[in-house]
Formats: C-alpha cells, structure tokens, sequence
C-alpha cells in the first residue's frame, strides 16, 4: 500500500539575508575603503615631495646677522679658519655644537661646512647657534631644502662687519646641491673678500667643474681674498696642484712647514701674507680645524 507523509516543514532559509546584508555593509564600507587609499597616496606623495633635495639658488644680503663690530686684539693680524663640523656630530658619534664654539673661541673669521638648518620645531640653525655662543657675526648659506626647511649649507661667523654678501650655487651633483658664499669683510679701510664653499664628493666629474667655477671666482677677485672650504680633493688632483703653485696663490698650511698628504680642507690667500698656520683636531667633528694667521703685505 501506497503511504504518503505530509511535507516537512520549510526551514527558513536566512541565506538571501545573509548575502544581501553582506553585499549592503560592503558596499556601505567602500566609501572608507576608497578614502583610506586616497589618503595613504595623499600621505606616500607628501613624503616623496618633502624628502626631495632641492638646490636653495641664489640670494644675496647687506648685512648679517649678530654682533660683528671688531676683531679681538691681535696687533696687525688676524685669525681666520675652516671646518667641516659634520652637524656638530663627533667622531664619537655625539653631537656637541659646545665642542664646535669651544675650537672657533680664537678665530676672526670661520667658514663653515656641513652647517644644519633649524626643524620647524626648532628656533635657530647651527650658524646662529654657535654665533650667540660665541658672541659673533652669523650667516647660514644653506644649499639645499628638504623635509621643508633649510637642511644643508656652508657658514660664515665673523668679528669683523660685513657690508654686503652673495650666495651662488655650483653645479648640481647628481642631487647633492652646492654653493659658494662671498662676503666683503671690513677690516680696517681694507676690504676682505672672502670665499666659503663646498665641493661635492659624489661624482668626481661635477666635483671637477664645482672646482673649477670656484677657482676662476676666487682668482677674478680683487685683493685681499681668502678661501675657506672642504674641496673634497687633496693634492694628487692636477688641478688642485697647479692652483696651489700658482705664485699669485698662498697657502698658509703648506707656508708653515705643515702635513700636505690627504689634505682635503684648504685655505687660500692673495694680497695676504701667512704668519703661522696649524691644524687641530680635537674629536669634535669628522674633520679638522684649519687656522691660519694672516696679515697685509709691508
């Protein structure tokens, strides 16, 4: 005999529910999906934009800033220096700028290398810094700007006024900006022109045009003039060589008796006479100090 069962009752089904619902929040949570991307773009364009390295260029000024009104009593001479502080960072990996002020206590005039900008967070860049410590005249010529903000530069501290300055930039290295900084120092009713610079060490081939652009400026300048800087060459470069052997040219170190081998932060004189030179190196930078007392001809 045929039997027949009633029908089971239908379970309900929640499975059109649930994938409605889930296509309902997904599509509601797309909007933020969409705008969390945007904004990491936004976030990852904003940080290659401010980690570019970007060439200052040029400027110009009457004055700088500070206290730089006379030269410390030295009879007819005075003392003028180099020094790549490295941002203040010590061979021991410390930074100190007291270090830095403590080595240029008994120069007249310094020309700076590897000189930091202030953050934005911060109120003055290592060139002030060290000229209120030091009771001077400062000027930060920064080269390059990144993180936006003056990053990179050369300096000039100064007991002695200043009338009138330019920066001008060298050619560009592969991203590693450079620039030279002129300044017309008086001393006495005797006008110093004086050169501070940097040459890149990246590529030899932008080095050699750096080198070369900074040469003919210092020998088209009228005399007295001086040069200060880390030219990032040494004397086993010709050009250098035939520079420094040039009879219009002095250079202090070599003048004195003093170390010729590796040498790669110089000083240079026309219309100036050496009295005594030395180096000095006491921790506080990657680099040492190069000083140089300097007098007028008789």
């Amino acid at each position: 005999m045929e039997q027949h069962f009633p029908n089971p009752p239908a379970r309900p089904s929640h499975e059109g529910h649930s994938v409605a619902a889930f296509a309902s929040r997904n599509k509601t949570n797309r909007p933020w999906r969409w705008l969390v991307l945007l904004l990491l773009a936004l976030l990852c364009g904003v940080v290659w934009h401010a980690s570019r390295r970007v060439p200052t260029g040029g400027a110009d000024g009457i004055a700088i800033s500070g206290n730089s009104t006379a030269a410390k009593a030295r009879g007819a001479t005075i003392r003028v220096g180099t020094w790549n502080i490295h941002g203040g960072t010590g061979v021991d990996d410390r930074r100190d700028l007291g270090r830095i002020a403590h080595g240029l206590r008994d120069l007249d005039i310094a020309g700076l290398n590897e000189v930091h900008g202030a953050w934005l967070w911060e109120k003055a860049d290592q060139a002030e810094l060290l000229g209120r410590q030091l009771q001077c005249g400062w000027l930060f010529a920064p080269a390059v700007r990144q993180w936006y903000h003056y990053d990179f530069g050369n300096a000039l501290l100064s007991r002695l006024p200043v009338s009138v300055w330019l920066r001008t930039p060298l050619a560009d290295s592969e991203g590693d900006p450079r620039n030279v900084l002129l300044a017309n120092v008086a001393w006495g009713d005797q006008t110093l022109h004086v050169m501070v610079t940097h040459a890149t060490r990246r590529s030899p081939p932008k080095r050699d045009l750096q080198i070369h652009a900074i040469f003919v400026m210092f020998l088209a300048l009228n005399k007295p003039a001086i040069l200060l800087g880390d030219l990032n060459t040494d004397l086993s470069d010709p050009r250098l060589r035939e520079f420094r052997d040039n009879p219009d040219v002095v250079d202090p170190i070599t003048a004195s008796g003093g170390p010729d081998d590796r040498r790669i932060d110089w000083i240079f004189l026309r219309g100036l006479k050496a009295v005594k030179a030395g180096m000095v190196d006491q921790g506080g930078s990657d680099h040492p100090l190069v000083w140089a007392d300097v007098a007028l001809p008789q």
